[in-house]
């Protein structure tokens, strides 16, 4: 906002300063006291015309305008140096007719916002273009025709991409509502996938369980075989024991043969032949007996590690059954029934 005008050798004014209303000032008084030139010297500033010296005061060498706007300060000098000055910031190159970038953009005036004393009504004389023309450097209107334009077509382009968008939700709120059985499948998918992790666990345990079965089995075939030799082994020492019984016996009749044949010269005609033949008899039949109790002792030997095998195969059947109960736990995987 324009704050004040201060003139020194303008025209008629040696020094004066104008504080200005911030909505309506007004400057009266007779003719030829310098009113117009407060506007003349406010176009001089803002549009650096006219140029020459025509405005300078009778009998000086400077003139200087001063604009107070803003709370900032623009100062147009003319004399032995032609300048302007906007607060310490001074301009002295910028060429016959044109202003500062600065200054113009602090002062944002243009020829439409002033008229001279002897113009003629404002805007009413002029013709509908030269109208136009002048709103057009006040307000641009060939850019606003042009923003309007843009903003219309994108408008028309946001209608159209609003269409198009509608029509792609009712035709996917149908397609929405013919897909409402994917929910259901959903449900399905998910409880045929648990389904599909239960059976991994169970194939998991069944291959678990079937190969504490087989060893079960081994473990069970190998305890029926190792039950089979203890019956045979007891068997064996049941016949072991008779044999050693027998061997005392053959004991005393090999010392009886061996007494027997020292005085078989002597007693030859005294005993009865058919006694002493069944005396060899019984000899021979000792002998025999004695040969069989030493394949018996071999038996014995394999029996006695037969039975110790047996007894480690039935702590891996223990083993086995305990692990195949904890496996199953109290109620059966395949079948659902309790665990006997």
């Amino acid at each position: 906002m324009l704050e004040s005008i201060s003139l020194r050798n303008f025209q008629c004014h040696e020094k004066e300063t104008v504080n200005l209303s911030p909505i309506l000032t007004v400057i009266v008084g007779p003719n030829d006291v310098g009113k117009s030139a407060f506007l003349r010297a406010l176009r001089w500033v803002s549009f650096n015309k006219p140029s020459g010296d025509g405005f300078l005061r009778r009998g000086e060498d400077t003139v200087q305008v001063k604009l107070a706007v803003d709370k900032r300060e623009v100062e147009r000098g003319k004399g032995k140096k032609n300048y302007y000055q906007l607060g310490a910031k001074e301009f002295v190159s910028f060429g016959q007719g044109n202003v500062p970038e600065e200054v113009a953009n602090l002062l944002d005036l243009s020829p439409a916002n002033l008229q001279l004393q002897l113009e003629l009504h404002f805007w009413f004389s002029k013709t509908p273009g030269e109208v136009s023309r002048e709103l057009n450097g006040i307000v641009n209107l060939d850019l606003i025709d042009g923003i309007l334009s843009d903003v219309g077509s994108e408008l028309r382009e946001a209608k159209q991409e609003v269409n198009l968008c509608k029509t792609r939700l009712d035709k996917a709120r149908q397609e929405r509502t013919q897909l409402s059985w994917v929910k259901e499948l959903e449900e399905d998918l998910k409880e045929l996938e648990e389904l599909e992790v239960r059976q991994k666990e169970e194939e998991r345990i069944l291959t678990q369980l079937t190969q504490l079965a087989e060893t079960y089995s081994i473990a069970h075939s190998e305890y029926e075989q190792s039950s089979q030799l203890a019956n045979e082994l007891e068997r064996l020492y049941t016949v072991a024991q008779e044999l050693q019984e027998q061997e005392s016996d053959i004991e005393r009749l090999e010392r009886f043969a061996a007494a027997l044949e020292q005085a078989n010269g002597i007693l030859e005609h005294s005993i009865p032949l058919n006694e002493v033949n069944d005396l060899l008899s019984s000899y021979d039949f000792y002998c025999d007996e004695e040969k069989e109790l030493e394949k018996l002792q071999e038996i014995a030997t394999t029996l006695q590690d037969a039975e110790e095998e047996q007894c480690r195969c039935e702590q891996a059947a223990v083993t086995a059954e305990k692990e195949l109960k904890k496996l199953i736990g109290e109620e059966c995987p395949l079948c659902g029934n309790p665990a006997a």
